[in-house]
């Protein structure tokens, strides 16, 4: 067992006794949980709080525009950002809580017209892309059967995805078959994604599990 009365070993114990306090709501929901949980988000706000204001706060407010002004049209810009910047904070006040929707809007229209490009770059294009460059593949003078097969599949599976979500043409005849056949992808999508992520939380189980035994128990070395 880790001694607690090293600095090391003292986190060991710590970190056992979270554990433990967050499986135990595998039982029912108790105070101790509720406590490590509290723990939890206090500790991530806080760090956050901190990590924002050496990151952010200190080099581009109190740096910049406090202690070394310029009085340029980039110093105004960012004086105009940080004052409007600060009007999040109106949000906690019931009679200027309204201030807090001109950071929102721009917050939103910004990242609606930066973002929204890149996704449908990096993501739509690219997937349009792919699926028809794979739709044949050859391998040299000959036709790789198993590859085709899978572009085919691929294939058919985007584009009866996209007709179930088109709801202009009623659902009916071969048109409604084949959108049917976009159900079946999407299950097996949705099936694999919640596979996976069962693994994931399995593997995050053996983890902690291994950090009991192993680092606060010395049960497995």
């Amino acid at each position: 067992m880790a001694p607690i009365n090293t600095l090391e070993g003292f986190g060991v114990w710590i970190g056992a006794i979270m554990t433990l306090a967050v499986l135990s709501f595998l039982y029912k929901e108790n105070p101790l949980y509720r406590l490590a949980e509290h723990i939890v988000v206090g500790a991530s706000v806080g760090y956050g709080v901190v990590l924002t204001f050496h990151l952010v706060f200190r080099p581009y407010w109190i740096d910049e525009l406090i202690m070394s002004p310029e009085l340029s049209v980039p110093y105004f810009v960012k004086l105009l950002g940080a004052i409007v910047g600060l009007f999040w904070l109106t949000a906690l006040s019931p009679k200027l809580g309204w201030l807090a929707r001109y950071p929102m809007a721009i917050s939103m229209g910004f990242s609606s017209g930066y973002i929204i490009p890149l996704i449908v770059q990096a993501s739509l294009l690219v997937h349009l892309r792919t699926t028809w460059a794979n739709l044949i593949v050859h391998n040299g003078n000959s036709l790789a059967l198993w590859s085709t097969i899978c572009g085919v599949v691929m294939f058919v599976g985007v584009l009866s995805v996209l007709c179930y979500f088109f709801f202009s043409v009623p659902h009916k005849g071969v048109y409604g078959k084949f959108t049917s056949l976009g159900i079946w992808f999407l299950m097996i999508s949705f099936g694999a994604s919640f596979g996976y992520t069962v693994m994931a939380r399995l593997s995050l189980f053996i983890g902690r599990l291994q950090f009991l035994l192993t680092d606060w128990l010395g049960l497995v070395q």
